[in-house]
């Protein structure tokens, strides 16, 4: 447990709850929860549930029509061939991490890792795997794309997991296909390697990738663990319900273990989620829409700025900003920041130990306040800039 440390994000967030608490007006581009609310039919969904009494015990792997349509999901936007009864609905999709985690793992196995990466992934590891050997593989320094030297490097006969993240968070890059087949490739090459796929943004995508599921691809599809939920597309995140979609043998073994953590889903929450997936989703696409006008602000005033850089932002809630010209480390610059000119952001130490020049910025604000925080944090960076030339 030495290993393990409280959620950064997290932790920030709080901070910046008792910065409203005395009255500031923070501007948070930190978490990655949308400024709309849950759509009403989806809300209805779930009070309709709850008036017709599914507040009881319920199925452990998830009701049957709600696997079923996120099999029927799955298949049709990502061509994986999925069936219910390898579908488990979780309490979020960080508890269907875990669940893979813990079915998987044992001592002496090792984990590959990409970095930067969600805050959860290696306590997660460490939780579930006592006794695992974690290798961060760092993604291209700048860019961040997938290094598949470094990938290729990392594998061994040992490696029982592999985690990706696409689109990613914090970076806002995605995977190619081209990086999807190469994995795929580098499966095949170690027999005993399973895909832990979290593609919690799939429907976030706002540049010219398209979004490719490794389960999709044949050959692989046996050792694919993919990760979802509905926080992120239907804006649920506090309602925390995810899924697991993974081969049969993985599947049962994962819900051995839900029935005893957390014995099952709340029925009414699935049936909320079960109207987001089979019923009106217009509200994606008008999210996207408005992902895709902060883009446009985000790319122009980087352009701007000699002092500020950041990574493309392709897809998901998040980029990754360089602020090594502040001459700050990343923790320093976000409390600074927060202190000086009211904006949140989450210090790139988070993501990896090799960030500390990083923080992450979050596009899930209204488009005119998350102009208005990017212009602060540009009149920061200057300002800062230039008071380190001075000294």
């Amino acid at each position: 447990m030495k290993q393990i440390t409280p959620s950064v994000t997290l932790e920030f967030s709080q901070k910046v709850r008792e910065h409203v608490r005395q009255g500031r007006e923070i501007i948070s581009l930190g978490l990655g929860e949308a400024e709309v609310p849950t759509p009403p039919h989806i809300v209805e969904a779930g009070v309709k549930a709850l008036r017709d009494g599914l507040t009881k015990y319920s199925n452990p792997q998830g009701l049957p029509p709600l696997r079923e349509c996120i099999a029927r999901y799955l298949k049709a936007s990502h061509g994986i061939e999925a069936g219910a009864e390898q579908i488990i609905i979780t309490p979020g999709a960080k508890n269907a991490l875990f669940l893979a985690c813990a079915a998987l793992l044992e001592p002496g196995d090792e984990v590959a890792l990409l970095r930067p990466c969600y805050v959860s992934n290696s306590p997660i590891v460490h939780i579930t795997g006592s006794g695992v050997k974690v290798c961060d593989v760092d993604m291209t320094p700048g860019v961040f794309d997938l290094d598949r030297e470094k990938l290729s490097s990392c594998l061994t006969d040992r490696t029982k997991l592999l985690f990706i993240n696409t689109p990613h968070n914090p970076t806002g890059r995605m995977l190619s296909d081209d990086d999807i087949l190469f994995i795929a490739e580098e499966m095949r090459q170690h027999p005993r390697l399973y895909l832990l796929s979290d593609e919690i943004y799939e429907s976030m995508v706002v540049g010219d990738t398209k979004h490719r599921a490794p389960a999709s691809i044949p050959g692989i599809e046996n050792r694919v663990i993919t990760v979802g939920g509905f926080s992120k597309a239907h804006f649920m995140t506090g309602w925390r319900i995810g899924y697991v979609h993974a081969p049969a043998t993985v599947t049962r073994a994962m819900l051995t273990i839900h029935e005893h953590i957390n014995t099952n889903t709340a029925a009414f929450i699935q049936q909320a989620a079960l109207a987001a997936l089979d019923g009106n989703r217009d509200h994606i696409g008008n999210y996207v829409r408005k992902l895709r006008e902060r883009k446009i602000i985000y790319d122009r005033l980087l352009s701007r700025s000699p002092y500020l850089s950041g990574t493309e932002y392709e897809g998901g809630y998040f980029t990754f900003i360089n602020i090594s010209a502040s001459r700050m480390d990343c923790d320093t610059f976000a409390v600074e920041l927060l202190d000086q000119k009211n904006v949140a952001i989450v210090p790139g130490l988070a993501f990896g130990n090799n960030y500390p020049d990083y923080c992450r910025l979050s596009f899930v604000n209204q488009t005119d306040v998350f102009e208005e925080g990017m212009k602060r944090i540009l009149e920061f960076m200057e300002s800062s800039a230039h008071e380190k030339k001075e000294d």
